[in-house]
């Protein structure tokens, strides 16, 4: 069946590359983050940590859970979005967010290097178009809310001084991380129908 939605439709372009730029500051700052003087942020935000086994290669994960039956697994390569019931999850490289479909079943778990996650696909057809932009969606609200906390907990010259120390400058001040997280899931769960 053919599908209504082309390709470029599953993240429209003007986030996918606004986003992009934004999760590539995002997972360096959580990759800070993971290392706070005052105890692992992640954790401390309620995320499970699979630590990486002595000898092997990859990062550590680290899960959370998603509202409607989805968990976020982060890793310092990107980022999967599991629903349950579902056997496709959906993968970001950690400096893009264009979606891409993982086949659950043949990946072995524990998983810590993107390899590991088998060969990625381009989403196809209406429903996996749709299950693509919702996870893009919740990862994006996931990290808004998550920023907002760290705002709270910490207050905005934290992640202002971790910005700061960054080769590239980020595209948006550390105070207005929050709410351009919270916009990008709006605008993505805004057209999320056809």
């Amino acid at each position: 069946m053919k599908s209504s939605f082309s390709e470029l439709d599953v993240v429209p372009q003007d986030i996918e590359r606004d986003a992009g730029r934004l999760l590539d500051v995002a997972m360096w700052c959580l990759g800070q983050d993971v290392r706070y003087p005052g105890g692992n942020l992640l954790v401390r935000f309620g995320c499970l940590r699979e630590p990486l086994p002595l000898g092997r290669e990859g990062t550590s994960a680290y899960s959370a859970p998603l509202h409607g039956a989805r968990t976020l697994t982060l890793w310092g390569f990107g980022a999967l979005v599991r629903q349950t019931q579902s056997p496709s999850g959906v993968f970001f490289r950690r400096d893009l967010l264009r979606p891409k479909l993982v086949a659950l079943d043949r990946v072995a778990w524990p998983v810590f290097e993107r390899a590991a996650l088998g060969e990625l696909r381009t989403p196809e057809g209406d429903a996996e178009i749709l299950l693509a932009r919702s996870a893009a969606a919740a990862l994006t609200g996931w990290l808004g809310a998550y920023e907002a906390w760290v705002a709270r907990e910490l207050g905005c010259s934290y992640r202002g001084e971790l910005l700061s120390r960054r080769r590239k400058r980020p595209p948006c001040a550390a105070e207005a991380l929050p709410g351009a997280w919270q916009r990008f899931a709006t605008r993505l769960l805004a057209v999320e129908a056809p």
